[in-house]
């Protein structure tokens, strides 16, 4: 029976999840498939397959889309879609490493699914979700930032700030995540000493889930 390892990483917007899972992607992790239907912020935007409206209802039709979520942008009354694709559980290699962004709804969601998917091929998943904590101060302060070096508006700003709210809720009940590892940034840290640290709680975390610590 193969053994693969998915990292969920989990946090509020700013915490530094895509740095993360770069570093990963660069250690040999492979990344479960994005889409979203908002339009790109720049024309080299990438981490998402951008499709339209109707090009997510037909891969919802057609069974592909593994979790999704909407959000409803009240400054200009639009609603996007973000998800995330269901990876064939046949083309699995042993001891294989994966690693998505998701949120602690998304991330529910993504464990029950492919652990049925996993089981109809004989693949055993370790899930290792883990929460990135870094101060609301900190991550404004990164998103104001960010809005500096790309073509962010205000009002994009003010969507994320929307989004923030009920992840600031949902991240404050994590009992119905199960097990799970939060990680604590120190805002004072290089975004590769943060890295070093996730690296010990996953190595950690997958030893745990394997039953052997040494």
């Amino acid at each position: 029976m193969k053994q693969i390892r998915l990292v969920i990483l989990i946090g509020m917007s700013g915490s530094g999840k895509d740095t993360i899972k770069d570093y990963l992607i660069k250690d040999g992790y492979k990344e479960l498939e994005l889409f979203t239907t908002r339009p790109k912020r720049f024309d080299n935007e990438s981490g998402y397959d951008f499709i339209s409206y109707e090009e997510y209802i037909e891969k919802m039709k057609n069974g592909i889309v593994l979790e999704s979520r909407e959000y409803q942008i009240k400054t200009t009354g639009e609603t996007w879609y973000y998800g995330t694709y269901i990876p064939d559980m046949s083309q699995v290699n042993d001891d294989d490493k994966y690693v998505v962004v998701s949120t602690i709804d998304s991330a529910k969601v993504i464990k029950e699914i492919l652990g049925k998917e996993s089981s109809k091929n004989d693949v055993i998943i370790r899930f290792i979700p883990l929460i990135l904590d870094l101060s609301y101060h900190e991550r404004l302060k990164r998103i104001l930032n960010r809005s500096n070096k790309s073509n962010y508006t205000k009002e994009e700003i003010l969507k994320v700030l929307e989004r923030e709210q009920k992840d600031d809720l949902l991240l404050k009940d994590t009992k119905s995540l199960g097990w799970y590892n939060r990680i604590l940034i120190d805002p004072n840290q290089s975004s590769k000493q943060v890295y070093e640290n996730v690296k010990y709680a996953i190595d950690y975390s997958f030893r745990t889930l394997c039953g052997h610590l040494f």
